[in-house]
């Protein structure tokens, strides 16, 4: 049965293949050709015509920035029912400092593996005299 077969092929369908199916509904629902769409978000239509098929292959930028182009938008959601219904997506304040805003002098972020915290200011002009300390970040090692 006609039923059978699409069940299976929609549980089949991957991440990728679903960003794909949603920007070709909405190209089509706003009669654009593939040509015109491409123009409008400065791309070749072959390159949206690849997206349309799979977006999996696609810089998340990229897939965030089509995605906002339909209307829709990624979103990180707890894996369990009664969490995702009740938080409708992780909030960002449920992360840290470290997470966000904490980097070294080279702009990376701090190891996993330890404590961080903000330096005060008198740390700072104190450690500053010396090589390697311009950063307002301290990070210690995990005992």
């Amino acid at each position: 049965m006609l039923s059978d077969v699409l069940a299976r092929e929609r549980a089949r369908i991957t991440l990728g293949r679903r960003i794909g199916l949603v920007l070709r509904r909405h190209r089509r629902e706003n009669r654009h050709s593939q040509r015109e769409t491409a123009q409008e978000i400065g791309w070749s239509r072959s390159a949206l015509a690849r997206a349309e098929v799979d977006a999996a292959a696609l810089p998340l930028h990229k897939v965030e920035a089509l995605l906002a182009l339909t209307g829709h938008r990624l979103a990180i959601v707890p894996e369990t029912v009664e969490t995702a219904s009740a938080l409708g997506e992780e909030s960002d304040v449920a992360w840290g400092v470290p997470d966000l805003v904490a980097r070294d002098a080279g702009r990376r972020r701090l190891p996993t593996t330890g404590a961080v915290r903000l330096r005060s200011s008198t740390e700072r002009l104190v450690d500053g005299r010396g090589t390697g300390h311009e950063g307002p970040w301290v990070w210690t090692r995990a005992r």
